[in-house]
């Protein structure tokens, strides 16, 4: 785990390698159409758009709008 940094108007590019720590802490579930870890469950639709974010320790959908998906963040 790192914190990224990128210019407002730009990108950067990173090499993410294994580390030597214990990587089970951050695991994280990986189907065709969610992703989720310890903290969050994401949704996509048909479209690949994200379609629900759920805040697990909030127990709250974080996407108010029904409809809405992650463009409206």
């Amino acid at each position: 785990m790192f914190l990224a940094k990128a210019p407002s108007v730009g990108y950067a590019v990173y090499d993410v390698q294994p580390g030597p720590g214990p990587a089970d802490q951050y695991r994280m579930k990986v189907s065709e159409d969610s992703l989720e870890n310890q903290y969050y469950r994401v949704k996509l639709n048909a479209d690949g758009d994200v379609a629900s974010i759920f805040d697990k320790s909030l127990r709250k959908e974080l996407l108010s709008a029904a409809g809405a998906t992650g463009d409206f963040l």
